[in-house]
């Protein structure tokens, strides 16, 4: 199965297995102490705390996941799969990261 969708927050996303699931999003709640030390190409871990995405950088928390595949992320994620957020603009306190698999 895939989707694409074309603005916002979940624009450019393609899912498909819990593999190649992937997409592009912003980074919700951004802690400025982190972001502030974030360049574009850094990767940022995926954690999950509960239904909770967290996107961790050097081991501190940068922001959380809101995406229109956040469903099926956690699923997979329950499943033992792990993603990357690899940052790819940073816009002040907006930053603009590509989910995929590990």
């Amino acid at each position: 199965m895939s989707g694409h969708s074309g603005s916002g927050p979940g624009g450019g996303v393609v899912a498909a297995s819990c593999e190649t699931l992937s997409g592009l999003t912003q980074l919700n709640s951004p802690q400025p102490n982190v972001v502030q030390q974030l360049s574009v190409g850094d990767n940022l871990d995926l954690i999950l705390q509960a239904t909770i995405v967290e996107a961790h950088f050097n081991g501190n928390a940068a922001g959380t996941i809101t995406w229109t595949l956040l469903a099926r992320l956690i699923e997979c994620m329950d499943e033992g799969y792990s993603y990357i957020a690899q940052v790819r603009s940073i816009n002040g306190g907006i930053v603009q990261v590509h989910i995929r698999a590990e």
